[in-house]
């Protein structure tokens, strides 16, 4: 997740990949796991996490499809009270496949992303 759509104010950094917004508040963040596997047929297990500060700040929420596939994609969201100075938030992802080489992302129809506003003060 290097590259950014919008950012106007730039509490986004592209070389660590954490939103840090200056400006206190209840921010929502989302975003979206995307992974594949390298092998046709693999079964790939993904798990997505926000995190705040480097500790695990929403639900873990997980996929794993019920038959093999070698693409799934996982969203995960949170409401997240940010002190405008020093907080940050991530997104971390697991991925697991049962042969293959595990890819985040894929191609270029099959991105990660990450994203987040706020909501109030």
């Amino acid at each position: 997740i290097d590259t950014e759509a919008l950012d106007s104010g730039s509490y986004f950094d592209t070389a660590t990949y954490r939103y840090t917004p200056l400006v206190a508040g209840k921010y929502f963040f989302f975003g979206c796991v995307n992974a594949v596997s390298d092998t046709a047929n693999d079964f790939v297990q993904v798990i997505g996490l926000l995190y705040k500060n480097g500790s695990a700040t929403a639900p873990l929420n997980e996929a794993t499809p019920n038959s093999n596939g070698r693409q799934l994609g996982l969203p995960v969201s949170a409401i997240v009270d940010m002190n405008g100075s020093s907080d940050y938030v991530e997104l971390f992802a697991f991925i697991n496949v049962s042969s293959g080489t595990p890819i985040i992302g894929g191609s270029s129809n099959f991105k990660s992303w990450f994203g987040g506003y706020k909501l109030i003060d």
